[in-house]
């Protein structure tokens, strides 16, 4: 199947491996969980780390283009239950959580100080950064710059 996730919402993408355990399901238990499978392989492309996270690592191939043709490997993290962002980082390789919009806008905000060196106005900035910062939702990334902003202020005082 070729990236047949593609078109799926995120609920049912971090539920799709479970749907094709029902779909090639030999039985399920009274609980409604599947007890026993067909035995056969089915091969996904995916860019989807849900999929991936349902996955064990000896399943999962990256494929990576390189100087001398096309080569994969497994990822050397386990990939079964592991989570997105792991995944991102380790199988995707990427580093950043959030969006390459807003990333930038946090950089931006981050390179503003920059060649500053009045305390005066490093707080000043650092206050209209804290205020910016309230546009932004919950990240990794936007907890970085507030950590950011917290080494500058120890060093202006």
């Amino acid at each position: 199947m070729d990236e047949p996730d593609t078109h799926f919402n995120p609920k049912w993408r971090a539920k799709m491996i479970q749907m094709l355990n029902y779909v090639s399901a030999l039985e399920i238990n009274a609980a409604n969980k599947v007890t026993k499978v067909r035995d056969q392989e089915i091969i996904i492309t995916t860019h989807s780390p849900f999929v991936v996270s349902d996955t064990r690592k000896e399943d999962v191939y990256v494929f990576e283009k390189g100087e001398n043709g096309t080569h994969y490997h497994n990822p050397e993290i386990e990939t079964y239950g592991a989570s997105i962002n792991l995944i991102l980082q380790e199988v995707f390789r990427r580093d950043i959580t959030i969006s390459g919009y807003s990333h930038t806008k946090l950089e931006e905000l981050r390179e503003a100080f920059k060649n500053i060196t009045d305390k005066r106005h490093i707080k000043n900035l650092i206050l209209d950064t804290q205020i910016e910062l309230f546009q932004f939702g919950e990240s990794i990334e936007k907890f970085d710059l507030y950590n950011y902003l917290s080494i500058k202020e120890d060093e202006i005082e």
